[in-house]
């Protein structure tokens, strides 16, 4: 290649720079976030260590001071349900030696002990709910009838006994053997619903030791069943007391029912008029 010719050649590169065009250069990248803190492990249990320090020496100079605050006395007591048979001043009462106990310290076991010691409570629950409040949740026995002279029978057929017990709601009286009651109270269920579609009820019904049933009814008149077929012969009866028997039953004393085809029936007078049902 000539001289002339490389001449030329540099020439163009020379136009070329100068046209205004650059090669473009490359610019390093620039991350401005900040950088994250590395985890230290041994740091954060250094510190939650020195936390847990000042923490516990900061119990023992006020110890008593917490335990006071935490241990509060019970003073507040709380029925939950609606009381029926007792008022909520003899829960009171029954609770008062426990009262005023601390928190942690009071005897929830007593104190549903001693509820239940109660006749008319079947089943207590006793709760703590702090800082000073006695919750209570009681169960009442529902009494369904007298038992003998003095004793309540419950709806469950238990036999339990409370003071004034004759200034209970009106009541019929139930008796029979020892262990009878279930017995007593399931055939008190049934010849109820026998008598009252005509309008009678019962005021009291026995079983002899020798299983012989006989009633009372509301209207004062004895009614003797006997060992068998109880439920068959006051049906009869009732079928007759709602014909001819209804607008005498002021002049009745007792009507006997031990028959196979009727019952014989005593008036006030002493007279006994016998009467067949076939």
């Amino acid at each position: 290649m000539s001289a002339y010719t490389k001449r030329a050649q540099r020439g163009r590169v020379t136009e070329r720079g100068m046209s205004g065009i650059r090669p473009k250069r490359s610019v390093p990248f620039v991350n401005h976030q900040p950088l994250k803190p590395k985890y230290s492990p041994n740091l954060t249990l250094i510190l939650f260590i020195g936390i847990l320090i000042a923490l516990t020496l900061l119990l023992q100079q006020n110890f008593q001071t917490v335990i006071a605050h935490l241990n509060r006395p019970i003073v507040v007591l709380r029925i939950e349900n609606e009381l029926h048979q007792l008022h909520q001043n003899e829960v009171g009462a029954m609770l008062l030696e426990y009262m005023g106990k601390g928190f942690f310290s009071f005897d929830v076991r007593g104190a549903k002990k001693k509820l239940e010691q109660n006749p008319w409570v079947a089943i207590a629950a006793v709760k703590r709910i702090w800082p000073d409040t006695l919750e209570i949740g009681l169960i009442e026995e529902v009494a369904i009838a007298r038992w003998g002279e003095a004793d309540l029978l419950s709806q469950y057929g238990e036999i339990f006994r409370v003071e004034n017990s004759e200034q209970s709601a009106p009541l019929p009286n139930l008796a029979g053997p020892d262990n009878s009651q279930f017995r007593v109270m399931a055939q008190y269920q049934v010849l109820n619903q026998v008598l009252v579609p005509a309008g009678l009820r019962m005021k009291s019904l026995s079983l002899s030791a020798r299983g012989s049933w006989s009633l009372m009814l509301n209207n004062g008149v004895k009614v003797n069943i006997g060992r068998v077929e109880a439920i068959g012969r006051v049906k009869r009866f009732v079928r007759f007391y709602n014909g001819e028997f209804r607008a005498d039953t002021a002049l009745i004393e007792s009507v006997d029912l031990r028959y196979n085809n009727g019952f014989s029936v005593r008036r006030k007078s002493d007279d006994i008029n016998g009467i067949a049902i076939r």
